[in-house]
């Protein structure tokens, strides 16, 4: 048999590569106390960092609706976080970081809601148990739909 792929003293090649990769990891450094008060602030700036854009495209949903002629604002800025963080890496990492999370709060928020169209007014929503049922267009405000009353009346007859 080649050495290179199995020996009676190594093992296979295979085990040779998660034994190394095994070692690498006992020869992590051990946690200290200041590790864990920088993990504890990355970890509070990175929640409100998501809070704030959370927070905010929910004003902007409430005020105006996030669904406008231009497109999903939630999207838009998801793609432009992505792109700017991608653009601006070289030159200002720590800003590039926080933009991309900002990018990444928005991009939920986006995929929470059509995750949520779809189950609820499109034809998947079959496959799933959930009943369908698509809104009117009654209401005012762009991506607004609220339930027509002639509707409602004619569904609790049934």
């Amino acid at each position: 048999m080649s050495d290179a792929i199995t020996t009676e003293s190594k093992g296979s090649w295979v085990q040779q590569f998660f034994e190394k990769a095994r070692g690498n990891i006992s020869k992590a450094p051990a946690a200290t106390p200041a590790s864990y008060v920088r993990e504890t602030g990355s970890t509070i700036g990175d929640y409100a960092e998501g809070g704030i854009t959370g927070s905010l495209l929910g004003a902007a949903h409430a005020k105006w609706g996030l669904d406008t002629k231009a497109g999903p604002i939630d999207g838009m800025i998801a793609g432009i976080g992505a792109l700017a963080s991608i653009g601006i890496s070289g030159h200002m990492p720590l800003l590039a970081t926080h933009v991309r999370k900002v990018g990444l709060a928005a991009a939920t928020v986006f995929s929470f809601r059509r995750g949520y169209e779809v189950v609820k007014h499109e034809p998947l929503a079959g496959m799933t148990g959930v009943k369908v049922s698509r809104p009117s267009p009654v209401g005012k405000g762009p991506g607004v739909a609220r339930e027509d009353p002639i509707e409602k009346v004619a569904r609790d007859l049934a």
